[in-house]
């Protein structure tokens, strides 16, 4: 629900004047941070990829331009001219995703490319792009450092 997210947002901007305001240490903000980032991480997420250091965060406002590539375009793509463009499709009951010639829903990937987990994503989007589903892909090119090239 897009309100609970807006107030989630007040919540965290409220919680973030408040440690401000407190004009703590570097080396203090440091920990509440590196805790807090911590704390989002999943449990089912390798202990290597949980380091603070490890999570890859992306950068796509104005100034990241070219950093995600979009694999589809479900708006000017001629394979998806047949779609309505109407959002009054959102009225009609649906029992998956709305097809509408709109970039509602997006899908946006890291993938490492010289691995088999990056091979294989690519692989599945493809496959879902074949099955017609509106959703637009794109994909953010990364490259760990256990990745080797022979």
């Amino acid at each position: 629900n897009l309100f609970d997210l807006l107030l989630e947002v007040q919540k965290e901007l409220a919680l973030t004047n408040k440690l401000t305001s407190l004009q703590l240490s570097r080396k203090v903000n440091k920990l509440i941070s590196d805790a807090a980032i911590a704390v989002g991480v999943p449990k089912n997420v390798d202990p290597q990829l949980a380091q603070v250091g490890n999570i890859i965060r992306i950068d796509v406002s104005k100034g990241g331009k070219n950093v995600v590539h979009f694999l589809n375009n479900l708006e000017k793509d001629r394979e998806y001219s047949s779609w309505p463009r109407s959002l009054k499709q959102l009225l009609y009951p649906a029992w998956s995703l709305h097809t509408v010639r709109r970039n509602m829903y997006t899908l946006i990937a890291n993938v490492d490319l010289l691995t088999m987990q990056g091979a294989s994503m690519i692989s599945q989007i493809k496959m879902v792009m074949a099955q017609q589903y509106p959703i637009r892909f794109g994909v953010v090119l990364v490259c760990s450092k256990t990745s080797k090239t022979e």
